[in-house]
């Protein structure tokens, strides 16, 4: 050096690093030690490096027996299948610690996060317990204090350790009797989720190798037991899992994504009560003529002709079907010959001046001649013409020929075919929501790319039960002429009901329901 002494290191190496070094200064103008000196030192610098590997070993073997009695209380909890068991076996074992009194552990209620409600799940010893009680109280509020300053609290506070509020810790000491206090929080992820609190008989059993051997035990069962604890929570504690999974999930700087997906979908949730679109009400509907003859027998007889059929279209005058008319000829016949022998007789008795004869015969001719004419009224019947144009939409004796009719069987029904009103089946739920004038739009079954305009004119009290629903008949007429349209086609009509925001008009039959049932059950 600038002395002019002489400096000499030498470097103590465990496993290949440097765990210490030896100086030596020799005095001025002494020379150098030769090589066996300055092997002579490095030999005794053997004895330190022995001294620090003892010591390393030394606490090498405290932590491997921390971590054995820890693996230890996580055995004995995951042999447990459910929460309680498992919190009552976690206890026992921690009261078997020398020098502790009495164990206990609380797990947060709710959310996961310093400040958060501790509940009080196993006491050592006790297999039951109130909650409420004094001292368990006192307990509870110095395992929240634990959480609250997120490290482990001791009282007496340890060597060396951070200095830490105490005031519950005191209480419950003082409530629950014992030398000295120790709690140290459980973590899952970061997130605090229960305290486990000693209480020692001797405040001397208090040291930093019982503070390290609870936390190693700490960080390993804490995931332990938040797992139990989600597998045996009902829905709304899953639920809360998973909201609060959500929002740290969401503040994680790490997380963009999820922050714009959540974004999105909150977005997407409040679209449908901002956009409004038009209320539209379906309904099952049917094409009638707006007027409907019916061709019926004028009396009883058989079926001669029958040259048309459902489905034929006819003009006014052609002829539908005829009945037999053979009989009623033979009646006529009967009836004029009967009335020319009366006329002949008349005229006899007129001649010979018998006045009483005269006028039975003149009462008896106007007999015959309403006879005559009826049959002959009945014979003019007997061929039975379309009253209107159009089409027949029901009736067939084109395989009846022959066959008896009885008087006023209906035979045929007649549609005209360029006037139709729209006959529509609306639900029960919807009548409130639909009025006179209301528009909509019709597509038929049989041409369902075209779309036909209407407007209802009337609401009807005619109700019929279809699977279930109770529907009522409304009357509508159509907006626009379309080619070859026929009475009995059937269709879905959407009548407008106003405009509402989307949420509206998805959740309408829901929200009926619900009234409804709130109706029927309230009290």
């Amino acid at each position: 050096d600038a002395e002019g002494r002489t400096l000499l290191g030498v470097p103590v190496e465990i496993e290949g690093r440097v765990a210490g070094l030896i100086t030596v200064r020799l005095a001025k103008g002494q020379p150098a030690p030769g090589p066996t000196a300055r092997a002579r030192l490095i030999w005794a610098s053997g004895w330190l490096e022995a001294r620090l590997r003892a010591a390393r070993a030394r606490g090498d073997a405290a932590r491997h027996a921390d971590a054995m009695a820890a693996l230890n209380l996580v055995a004995a909890v995951g042999a447990e299948r459910r929460l309680l068991p498992a919190a009552q076996a976690l206890v026992t074992e921690l009261a078997a610690l020398p020098g502790v009194a009495r164990a206990a552990l609380g797990l947060v209620r709710g959310l996961a996060r310093p400040g958060a409600a501790v509940r009080l799940e196993a006491v050592s010893g006790a297999a039951w317990f109130r909650r409420r009680g004094e001292g368990l109280v006192a307990l509870a509020h110095a395992m929240e204090e634990t959480l609250d300053q997120m490290g482990i609290v001791a009282l007496p506070a340890l060597d060396r350790a951070p200095r830490r509020v105490t005031a519950a810790h005191s209480e419950a000491l003082r409530s629950l009797g014992g030398a000295a206090i120790l709690s140290a929080p459980l973590f899952d992820e970061g997130r605090p989720v229960g305290v486990i609190t000693l209480l020692l008989e001797d405040g001397d059993a208090l040291d930093p190798a019982l503070a390290a051997r609870l936390e190693t035990a700490a960080d390993l069962l804490g995931p332990v037991l938040e797992l139990k604890r989600r597998q045996q929570g009902w829905l709304a504690g899953r639920a809360v899992d998973a909201v609060e999974r959500g929002l740290r999930a969401l503040g994680a700087q790490n997380r963009p994504s999820y922050r714009l997906a959540v974004t999105a979908g909150l977005v997407a949730l409040a679209l449908p009560f901002v956009l409004q679109a038009p209320l539209r009400l379906t309904a099952d509907a049917s094409l009638e003529g707006t007027v409907q003859r019916v061709a019926v027998a004028p009396f009883e007889g058989r079926v001669a002709e029958a040259p048309v059929r459902a489905g034929d279209r006819v003009a006014e005058g052609d002829l539908l079907f005829a009945l037999d008319d053979r009989d009623l000829m033979l009646e006529a016949t009967k009836w004029r010959s009967e009335l020319a022998q009366l006329e002949q007789a008349a005229r006899a008795a007129l001649a010979g001046a018998d006045r009483a004869e005269v006028r039975l015969l003149g009462a008896q001719r106007e007999q015959a001649e309403a006879q005559l004419a009826l049959a002959e009224a009945q014979l003019a019947r007997a061929r039975v013409t379309a009253p209107i144009a159009g089409i027949v939409i029901s009736g067939d004796l084109s395989q009846r020929l022959g066959a008896p009719l009885e008087q006023g069987a209906e035979v045929f029904t007649i549609a005209p075919l360029d006037a139709f009103r729209l006959i529509l089946d609306l639900d029960e739920r919807d009548l409130d929501l639909v009025s006179e004038n209301s528009r909509g739009a019709l597509r038929l079954k049989a041409r369902p790319g075209l779309e036909l305009p209407f407007a209802v004119t009337a609401l009807t009290s005619v109700a019929r039960t279809e699977e279930g629903r109770r529907l009522f008949r409304a009357e509508a007429r159509l907006l626009a002429d379309a080619p070859d349209l026929r009475p009995g086609l059937e269709g879905i009509a959407r009548i407008e009901a106003g405009r509402h925001s989307l949420a509206h008009n998805w959740t309408r039959r829901l929200r009926d329901w619900v009234q409804l049932a709130l109706w029927r059950w309230w009290p």
